[in-house]
């Protein structure tokens, strides 16, 4: 999918903020209950399931010596718990944000994922892409602290970040507690590039 003219909007608002000039990471929440059971999640809050903890801790072990300074996070209690064992092992609090959750699906939530529309498609009484690709980018945009910066959050928040950036869509969501660095292009111009940390 290429971006959509609401993210290249997105775009040029906030890709001049101080956040979007230098590296930073971004690590989706470990398995939840939903993510298990194959359920539609967004605005609802289901819990790590055991496997979901464990990769947060293995996460964890992966992003331990890369010098994270700040750790931001969605409110949801799946990124929450996902932040935790870097943040207790960092000495850091973990700083969370609801505009960082995920896209509200509306009457969909808690539906199975084959019932999920395409993105660009607003389910009833459910968050527009436009809007959910705002209430993040303005999010991240806004978020303080020493970097390296951890966000910590959902597939569909990568999602508005790679095509906000010019990366591109993903096929499929990302994995999840699979760390990833955010690097800008050299010289401020091209493409950012998404490496994933195994």
């Amino acid at each position: 999918m290429r971006p959509t003219d609401d993210a290249i909007a997105a775009a040029a608002v906030f890709k001049t903020a101080p956040f979007f000039r230098v590296p930073f990471f971004y690590l989706r929440h470990g398995q939840s209950t939903y993510n298990r059971d194959g359920l539609i999640a967004g605005s609802v809050d289901p819990a790590l399931t055991d496997l979901g903890h464990a990769q947060a801790e293995e996460a964890a072990a992966v992003l331990l010596d890369h010098g994270i300074g700040t750790i931001h996070a969605s409110a949801a209690q799946r990124a929450r718990h996902t932040a935790a064992p870097l943040a207790d092992r960092l000495g850091l609090p973990v700083q969370t944000h609801s505009d960082l959750w995920e896209r509200n699906w509306g009457v969909l939530e808690g539906a199975p994922m084959s019932r999920l529309p395409e993105r660009h498609r607003t389910a009833e009484q459910g968050e527009s892409l436009a809007d959910f690709n705002l209430r993040v980018m303005r999010t991240l945009a806004d978020l303080p602290g020493p970097g390296p910066i951890l966000v910590v959050a959902h597939s569909g928040t990568l999602r508005v970040l790679r095509m906000v950036l010019g990366a591109g869509d993903i096929p499929r969501s990302i994995d999840n507690a699979l760390p990833i660095r955010i690097d800008p292009p050299a010289g401020g111009d091209g493409f950012w590039r998404f490496v994933a940390l195994a």
